[in-house]
């Protein structure tokens, strides 16, 4: 069982992931905010900057962003790491430097995830 983020406003599901490259580089302790309405997982360019992605975009995608825009935003293949799951090989796109991570239902979908907003705590199952 984990807690909502009460740091943010209003609090969330959020957990903490290592981010890692296809060729083994890893960024530890990235905060995740769980998005059932993010319909792609989305890493913050610095993060991605750290891995040494940003030179290699495979390809890019248009999405929409927060405020309803169409902004185009570039592709990447990482791997997501966390003590009760991983995924391998996943497309991510990346978001501004400095925001937080969000873990899509790219993702989601395949965990069950079982919040409680009244006790603000969530369960998560692979």
């Amino acid at each position: 069982m984990y807690v909502y983020d009460k740091k943010e406003t209003p609090p969330c599901p959020c957990i903490n992931v290592s981010i890692e490259s296809l060729f083994g580089r890893k960024v530890s302790g990235i905060k995740a905010i769980l998005d059932t309405g993010a319909s792609k997982t989305a890493v913050p360019i610095d993060v991605l900057d750290i891995l040494n992605l940003t030179r290699f975009p495979t390809r890019r995608i248009r999405v929409r962003d927060y405020s309803e825009r169409e902004v185009w935003r570039y592709i990447y293949y990482v791997h997501i790491l966390h003590p009760e799951f991983t995924c391998l090989r996943v497309e991510v796109i990346g978001i501004d430097r400095g925001a937080t991570m969000l873990i899509g239902r790219d993702i989601i979908n395949k965990w069950r995830l079982l919040l409680d907003g009244h006790k603000q705590v969530f369960n998560l199952e692979r």
